[in-house]
């Protein structure tokens, strides 16, 4: 059975930006405590997200009262860049961590980090593209003088084929499914190095963004 693994590392020095209450500026940081963790609940993640093995890495933002409880949540970052699957779970739990609050002149002050999490499953490796071809640009998109991309998950066989339905998770422009069929067709013909699982070859999901610039169409 597949065993989570979630690491949580806090940058405190390299990326907190703290803000004393009446807003001041001061070039002496000598006075400066930073935010600490005294409080860090289990974080559990999406079991959809489990058994597609998928692996993400998400970076939170978390604001912290002079009380130390967070009052404001915003992910600023995540790779792959469109899945969306973790953001609800991973901002719960940031405003459920507690911290000793950060320090100016002995007074507490409002603080931000920012919290990377990595999500990862052991003993396996999602599959990788190996040969993508080049997209069919759609002939009313170049009409228009449009560019874009489309986003995809894409289920790997062991053979290192896509199998059954290839999903779209996002694109650009958002309005417009004019590059949804040929971003699917790229997709059916991209061949992979499949997931393995304990070293064998095995089933796995892969995100691939499809891209139409109209200047390499």
């Amino acid at each position: 059975m597949r065993i989570l693994f979630i690491t949580v590392l806090l940058f405190f020095l390299a990326i907190t930006s703290v803000y004393a209450q009446d807003g001041s500026d001061s070039n002496d940081q000598s006075n400066e405590i930073m935010p600490e963790i005294i409080l860090k609940p289990e974080l559990h993640f999406p079991q959809m997200a489990v058994k597609a093995g998928l692996h993400v890495d998400i970076f939170v933002e978390v604001f912290i009262g002079i009380d130390g409880k967070p009052y404001r949540t915003e992910i600023v970052k995540r790779e792959p860049e469109f899945v969306y699957l973790f953001d609800n779970e991973v901002r719960k739990w940031a405003m459920q961590i507690r911290f000793s609050p950060a320090l100016k002149d002995d007074e507490p002050v409002e603080s931000e980090i920012i919290v990377p999490v990595k999500f990862k499953l052991e003993n396996f490796q999602s599959p990788k593209i190996k040969e993508e071809p080049k997209p069919v640009y759609p002939s009313e998109a170049i009409e228009m003088g449009m560019d874009g991309w489309v986003a995809l998950a894409v289920l790997v066989n062991p053979q290192g084929l896509p199998e059954g339905t290839i999903n779209i998770v996002s694109r650009y422009p958002i309005y417009s499914d004019i590059f949804d069929d040929a971003a699917i067709e790229v997709a059916k013909h991209t061949t992979f190095i499949p997931a393995f699982t304990n070293g064998l070859s095995s089933y796995g999901w892969i995100f691939m963004k499809v891209k139409f610039n109209i200047r390499n169409k």
